[in-house]
């Protein structure tokens, strides 16, 4: 990537050259025109006003462009994007300081649609960090987070996420990856910060902190009525989300099955301790078994099992270990439902 540097120079020259520049505390400057500036071959994106150093209660500028740029067929410029954010130099204004927006590897911001805003998603470190998302189809694809360090005089990268879906609150990020088969689920990581305040590993290598837990969720929701699903793996993974609801786990039962298991008395849905002691019940692994079992075999039948490998986190207390279930589902009037477990 070139140097930011000659974008710094006429950002520099046209803000000293415009009179209205002289006042750093007007975050949105006209004078400012970081479009009308960049090199031929970067394409300016947006500007973003955000007090991003917390340090002189005054608005930055987050400016994104494109580099590395090609035309695609509908004569539109596509390229990654990178950014840097602008402030004033206190010591000697009207001057302005870029400092570069880089991931660990050096890599790119986004490849869609960027976002930059201001969250409090690390509580170890003082003030809220800088979160730059990659918007794609409507779901989040990358996050990068930023935070100002007053004596680097830099943005610290605190974390960089690549997935479907990324989600982020304070103290989490969540990033989902499609798991593979027919039925659109996804595997959801939950990553937590180190010490609450770097989801790198220690070192300067920029490795991803181990994620903390995972589980199998649906892609885009569950859907409205999952037991008319064709797919009766929805229903096994339904089931598992809403295990410790008393009153939407009975309802994916056939008649009686829930009474034969004993409304999932200890051990007998994959939980070794009461439905009451678990917090959440995590399933690492769900598929069908490959062969129908009901006797003609058509593409519909009236009869499955499903492999599920679950973890149940109890409540004030360590996980239980892993626990693989074959559960055997039957179809009437078009519903899936748990019949029993081998």
């Amino acid at each position: 990537m070139r140097q930011i540097g000659s974008l710094l120079l006429l950002a520099l020259l046209l803000y000293a050259c415009d009179p209205s520049a002289s006042d750093p505390a007007s975050g949105r400057n006209p004078g400012l025109r970081f479009d009308t500036i960049l090199p031929e071959d970067w394409q300016y994106i947006t500007t973003y006003n955000l007090d991003t150093n917390r340090f002189d209660d005054q608005e930055e500028w987050v400016v994104l462009y494109r580099f590395d740029l090609l035309v695609d067929d509908k004569d539109q410029y596509r390229g990654p994007i990178a950014g840097a954010v602008y402030q004033p130099d206190g010591e000697r204004p009207p001057n302005l300081i870029a400092y570069p927006l880089r991931p660990p590897d050096g890599g790119y911001l986004c490849e869609c649609k960027c976002v930059a805003a201001m969250k409090d998603a690390l509580s170890g470190l003082e003030g809220p960090e800088l979160i730059v998302s990659d918007r794609c189809d409507g779901e989040t694809t990358r996050l990068t987070i930023f935070h100002w360090d007053q004596d680097a005089r830099r943005y610290q990268p605190k974390g960089h996420f690549r997935g479907d879906n990324i989600q982020v609150d304070q103290n989490e990020v969540r990033v989902e990856e499609p798991w593979p088969g027919r039925a659109q689920l996804a595997m959801r990581y939950t990553y937590r910060p180190r010490d609450n305040q770097t989801y790198y590993q220690p070192g300067d290598q920029g490795v991803c902190v181990e994620c903390e837990k995972r589980g199998i969720v649906f892609s885009h929701g569950e859907p409205e009525d999952v037991m008319r699903s064709p797919y009766p793996e929805k229903i096994v993974l339904a089931f598992y989300t809403h295990y410790t609801d008393d009153a939407k786990a009975p309802g994916y039962f056939a008649e009686g099955a829930w009474d034969r298991l004993g409304q999932c008395a200890p051990g007998r849905c994959g939980c070794a301790s009461a439905r009451s002691d678990i917090e959440q019940v995590w399933v690492i692994d769900l598929k069908p078994e490959n062969e129908p079992l009901s006797a003609d075999k058509d593409l519909n039948p009236d009869k499955a099992a499903v492999l599920a490998t679950v973890i149940c986190d109890r409540r004030n207390a360590a996980s239980e270990g892993e626990r693989l279930m074959r559960w055997i589902l039957t179809r009437e009037d078009d519903r899936w439902q748990l019949h029993s477990l081998e």
